[in-house]
């Protein structure tokens, strides 16, 4: 874990009850992936779980995986392709259009996995059932599946609950380090800091 130092209260004005987030680091309003290779590993394995991520696909360039982990043929992941968001679990993979997933658009996304499953756009169902669940094996990442990564997106925020527990293992926040400019996350549950995992590198939005 870092050291945090001198933390500063973001939000709510007041009383706080913004995120924390430590002094050494800037928020932003998003954290700019591009078509160069950059994703994030964040560490565990999708079982039992709710992903939610506030994203934007600037623009369109081929399968433009939001989140996701794939292994063999198995796979949980949420990815925007030809219009249509695509979601799959263990193996079997379902699309919907009932909210296009059109370029320059912002989405919250959101996809529970489980003893069911369900997926929302923007507050609306794209699709549920029962039993679904995944096991891929592999970590759950920002901006890849395996192969497909994405592409010109702009993450606005990213959690993840644990379905079992009610509890949020991962409450992402878009920063960057002063000391050098680099550009991440802040995990205001786990106090990481969350870096490029991958090639190419991360763009900061506008400080917030």
């Amino acid at each position: 874990m870092p050291v945090i130092g001198n933390a500063i209260t973001l939000g709510g004005g007041g009383g706080g009850g913004g995120p924390v987030i430590p002094s050494a680091y800037q928020r932003v309003e998003y954290v700019a992936i591009g078509s160069s290779g950059p994703y994030i590993d964040l560490g565990f394995v999708p079982l039992n779980h709710s992903v939610y991520a506030d994203v934007m696909v600037v623009s369109y360039g081929g399968n433009v995986a939001i989140f996701g982990t794939e292994s063999d043929n198995t796979y949980f992941h949420m990815t925007e392709y030809s219009n249509k968001w695509y979601w799959g679990t263990h193996g079997t993979e379902r699309n919907s259009a009932v909210v296009t997933a059109a370029t320059g658009c912002r989405y919250e996304l959101e996809y529970n996995i489980g003893s069911s499953y369900e997926v929302y756009a923007n507050s609306l169902l794209l699709g549920s059932g029962d039993q679904i669940t995944t096991q891929a094996g592999n970590n759950l990442f920002i901006a890849k599946r395996k192969s497909r990564r994405g592409q010109d997106l702009r993450y606005y925020a990213f959690k993840v609950t644990d379905k079992s527990t009610g509890e949020v293992i991962r409450d992402l926040i878009p920063v960057y380090r002063k000391a050098d400019d680099v550009v991440g996350f802040w995990d205001t549950v786990n106090e990481v800091f969350y870096t490029n995992d991958g090639t190419g590198s991360f763009t900061a939005g506008p400080d917030v």
